[in-house]
């Protein structure tokens, strides 16, 4: 990766930070066939979008969406597409810039620009990656991703084990006879220390994680010495090749203070030293009102192949109750489609022009289109801007500014910096 650095002295310092690309080599085409929208707003406080579900998006496509920002407070015009796998993008477009926002809990920039201008955005989507154009500049090339809000999960039945009976009559079981098995430094254990079932019956003032008395059974489970504190407790599960299961679990904190959590951890050996495939940290508490309160989590984890795993617990110098240990699969519905709008709770003002797809392969646009942008940045601060195209800007006062596009930073652009020291003022 090669790096660019531009720098004003004095109270400006600017760093341009890129990996010189190469834009995207596909076949061009300059209007799309199909119209999805034309002349849509979007300027409610509450969620405002269209959702089209047809076409659906395939292994190959591209969309093209013409718009500007009025104004708003909000991420701005979110663009999304995914196809039946729940493979796509999300993009939104604010004033100033252009954004991936694939995870919402993220974002990154990709452009900048005054985009209270009309802005002609386009998407070629082939072989696993998008290729995205602003005004027939190409910005970027990301691979595509797993789109969450397009997927919807549901769970099959619980097919795990009976590894805590509900109840039982006469002898009371043991846990290895319903399957529990204890590892210690890669090797099995063959005597148990006492970790037993029991049945509350109000006798331990159990309380479920709704706070209500438990007088139900329980695995009383313990790692409360220097001889069985790196004890893994674990028992086999039979499970499918390349699907995901969500395993669930009560656990409240008994006695001894040493540790307040159960890790859980899903391997492929049943020696458990490696190949783990998921682990979660199940939290208790030892506080006056959260001792012997049941607390409930879960987590999923993804096979790669039919077979047996083992689920396994470990923890430190503390006893514990669990109980309600459930493990499902994870069924997904997938529903492709392609969203334009406001996809969130705020104030916004956002024009589409137009949107326009063709599902006969991935086209990058013929010409360079759009009005100019003029920005200016002056004691600015800190600023990270993506790729500038057709864009006059200009850097000023306590400004450090980071380029961070994955190509040449700008195209058809001028940047000037002016810098001023001992009254003196420069321009680069």
């Amino acid at each position: 990766m090669r790096q660019f650095y531009l720098a004003a002295t004095a109270a400006l310092c600017t760093v341009v930070s890129a990996s010189f690309a190469q834009s995207s080599d596909l076949e061009k085409k300059d209007a799309l066939p199909v119209t999805l929208l034309s002349s849509k707003s979007y300027s409610a406080t509450s969620v405002d979008v269209s959702r089209l579900s047809t076409p659906a998006p395939g292994k190959a496509y591209t969309l093209e969406v013409k718009a500007r920002y009025l104004s708003g407070n909000g991420r701005g015009l979110d663009v999304m597409a995914n196809d039946a796998t729940g493979l796509g993008f999300r993009v939104s477009m604010d004033a100033t810039s252009l954004n991936w926002t694939n995870p919402l809990t993220t974002s990154s920039t990709l452009s900048a620009s005054d985009n209270s201008k009309l802005r002609t955005l386009r998407f070629a989507v082939k072989d696993g990656n998008v290729n995205i154009y602003e005004d027939g500049y190409f910005v970027a090339t990301r691979p595509i991703e797993t789109i969450n809000e397009s997927i919807r999960q549901t769970l099959g039945e619980d097919i795990n084990p009976e590894v805590v009976p509900a109840s039982w009559s006469g002898t009371k079981p043991t846990p290895q006879s319903k399957g529990w098995y204890i590892v210690n430094n890669g090797t099995e254990v063959n005597s148990w220390p006492n970790a037993r079932y029991e049945n509350d019956n109000n006798r331990f003032a159990m309380k479920d994680p709704d706070g209500s008395a438990y007088s139900g059974s329980f695995f009383f489970i313990r790692w409360d010495s220097n001889n069985i504190k790196t004890y893994k407790y674990a028992y086999p599960v039979e499970l499918e090749a390349n699907s995901t299961y969500e395993f669930s679990m009560d656990a409240a904190f008994w006695d001894n203070n040493g540790a307040l959590n159960i890790t859980t951890q899903v391997y492929s050996d049943k020696m458990l030293t490696s190949n783990v495939l998921g682990s979660h940290v199940f939290k208790t508490s030892n506080s006056s009102t959260g001792k012997r309160l049941f607390y409930a989590d879960k987590f999923q984890f993804t096979t790669t192949k039919a077979g047996t795993y083992y689920i396994a617990l470990s923890s430190g110098w503390t006893m514990y109750a669990i109980k309600n240990l459930q493990l499902h699969k994870v069924k997904k519905d997938v529903t492709p489609g392609i969203l334009i709008g406001k996809d969130y709770e705020g104030e916004a003002n956002l024009s589409v022009e137009s949107a326009t797809y063709d599902e006969t392969g991935a086209y990058a646009p013929t010409t360079l289109i759009g009005e100019p942008s003029i920005v200016n940045y002056s004691n600015a601060g800190d600023v990270k801007r993506g790729f500038f195209f057709n864009t006059t800007a200009t850097v000023s006062g306590k400004t450090n500014m980071h380029l961070t596009a994955e190509q040449t930073p700008f195209e058809g652009s001028p940047l000037t910096f002016r810098a001023t020291m001992h009254g003196y003022t420069s321009t680069i």
